[in-house]
C-alpha cells in the first residue's frame, strides 16, 4: 500500500506544471515590474489594529503642504531669504529708471525734483558721415555745375538734343548734391534735462521758469565753422514727440555694434565707412523726432545703451498721451 501511494505521488510530480512557468513571462518585448513577479515582490504585512485603551503613535510621515508636496520638500523649494539691499545714492537712475517704465509723468517729475541738469541722449560721433558727405557732395556738385555751363553756353556742331540732355543731367546733379549735404542738417548732438532750480540759476532760460522741467536740445553744426556756438532750443516734455519707439532700435545697434567688436581695426574700418556710406543715402539709423510742428533726426546707433531709449520714448509719450 506504501509502495502504490510513493508511485501516485511521483506520477502526480511529472504531470505537474512547474511553478515557474505559472509566473508571467519576462522577455525582452514586456516589461519588468517588481509587482507582476512573484519573486521580487515585496512581502507587505497586514495594518496593525491598535489595541483597546492604548495610545495611537503619532505617524512620522510629513504632512502634505497646501501645493502637494510634504512640508519638509515645500521648505527645500521656499527661496533663501537673503538681505534686502538697499539701493546706494549712486543707483538713483536705476530708480528713476523704473518709475519711467511705469509712468512718464512720474519719470519727468523724478527730473524736475534734481538741483541739476541730467543728460538724457548723447549722439554719436558723425565725423565719418560729414566727411563722406562733403566729399560726395562737391563731386557731384561740380559735375552739375558743368552740365548747367554745357546746356547754357552749348558749343558749336552739337546737336540741338545734346544742350537739353546736359540740362537734365545738371539738375538731376544738383539734386543729388543737395540731398547728400542735407543728410547731416538736423541732428540732433545732445539732450538734457533741466529743472527748475537749475533754470533760476542759469540767465539763458530764465524764460522757461513756469514749466518744472525744459528739456534743452542741442543740434550739430552743419558746417565745421568754429567760434560758433551750436544751435539750442528749449522746450517743455510736452512739446517733444517721436513716431516710432527707440529702445528696440537701440537694443539692436548696440547688439550690432557689440558683435563687429569682435573682428580687427582694420575690418570695422571698413565697415564703419561702408555703413555710412549707404546712410548717406538711405538716411538709416535716423528716427524722426517732432518738435514744434519741425523734424529733426535723432541717431540710434552706436553703443547707446537701451536705458536712454526708455527714457526718450518715455518723455515722446507724454506727446502722444497729451
Amino acid at each position: 500500500m506504501s509502495a502504490f501511494s510513493r508511485g501516485f505521488l511521483l506520477q502526480h510530480r511529472l504531470f505537474a506544471r512547474p511553478v515557474q512557468a505559472q509566473s508571467p513571462q519576462l522577455n525582452g518585448r514586456q516589461p519588468r515590474f517588481f509587482t507582476s513577479s512573484q519573486f521580487l515582490c515585496a512581502k507587505t504585512n497586514p495594518p496593525s489594529v491598535p489595541r483597546r485603551g492604548a495610545t495611537p503613535l503619532k505617524s512620522t510621515v510629513p504632512k502634505k503642504a497646501s501645493g502637494g508636496l510634504p512640508r519638509k520638500d515645500a521648505a527645500i523649494l521656499k527661496p533663501s531669504k537673503l538681505p534686502i539691499v538697499q539701493n546706494s545714492p549712486n543707483a538713483a537712475p536705476t530708480k528713476t529708471l523704473e518709475l519711467s517704465r511705469r509712468n512718464p509723468i512720474l519719470y519727468a517729475e523724478s527730473l524736475a525734483q534734481k538741483s541739476d541738469p541730467s543728460i538724457i541722449y548723447t549722439a554719436p560721433s558723425h565725423t565719418r558721415l560729414f566727411f563722406l558727405c562733403s566729399a560726395a557732395a562737391a563731386g557731384i556738385m561740380a559735375q552739375a555745375a558743368y552740365c548747367i555751363h554745357i546746356y547754357l553756353l552749348p558749343p558749336d556742331g552739337l546737336a540741338w538734343f545734346v544742350p537739353y540732355s546736359f540740362g537734365i543731367g545738371g539738375m538731376i546733379g544738383a539734386g543729388l548734391g543737395t540731398w547728400l549735404m542735407l543728410s547731416t542738417s538736423g541732428i540732433i548732438r545732445q539732450i538734457t534735462a533741466i529743472p527748475k532750480k537749475a533754470m533760476s540759476t542759469s540767465p539763458v532760460v530764465k524764460r522757461a521758469q513756469t514749466h518744472n522741467l525744459e528739456l534743452e536740445v542741442e543740434f550739430r553744426k552743419m558746417l565745421p565753422v568754429p567760434f560758433f556756438p551750436a544751435r539750442k532750443i528749449y522746450i517743455s516734455p510736452s512739446e517733444f514727440g517721436l513716431h516710432h519707439p527707440v529702445a528696440p532700435q537701440m537694443q539692436a545697434e548696440r547688439f550690432a555694434y557689440e558683435e563687429s567688436r569682435k573682428y580687427g581695426a582694420v575690418s570695422r574700418a571698413l565697415q564703419g565707412l561702408w555703413k555710412d556710406s549707404k546712410r548717406a543715402w538711405t538716411r538709416d539709423g535716423f528716427e524722426k523726432v517732432r518738435i514744434n510742428s519741425r523734424t529733426y533726426k535723432l541717431d540710434v546707433t552706436g553703443e547707446q545703451s537701451p536705458d536712454v531709449g526708455h527714457a526718450i520714448d518715455k518723455l515722446a509719450d507724454i506727446y502722444r498721451k497729451r
